[in-house]
């Protein structure tokens, strides 16, 4: 686990940096899934979109209260499946909410 301190700090880097993310929505009967950028972020919440070029349009704002984060970096993945996964993805966010939905945000490495 990681405090909200760390992944607020984690979400604007991604932010500033406008790195493309995937967003993993997992809940209970329930999942969806979308690439794009994180374009706010605050102490309580972070907004991530579909960048505006894309004919499809999606956002989605995850509120922080109550909620727990977990952060895990590809180069921390067993050696068995670390060169397959850094080949994708770069890290993971997990940000998992009181009533049990996970929401992951995987910087995808491009």
């Amino acid at each position: 686990m990681i405090s909200t301190g760390d992944a607020v700090l984690l979400l604007k880097g991604l932010k500033d940096k406008t790195a493309p993310v995937r967003i993993n929505f997992v809940m209970a009967g329930a999942r969806c899934a979308f690439e794009g950028v994180i374009t706010e972020v605050s102490e309580s919440e972070v907004m991530a979109m579909i960048p505006a070029g894309f004919k499809v349009n999606c956002a989605m704002l995850v509120k922080f209260e109550g909620a727990r984060f977990e952060y895990g970096d590809t180069r921390e993945a067993p050696a068995t499946v670390r060169e397959a996964l850094s080949e994708k993805f770069i890290s993971a966010l997990t940000i998992l909410l009181r009533n049990g939905t996970r929401i992951v945000f995987t910087e995808l490495n491009r």
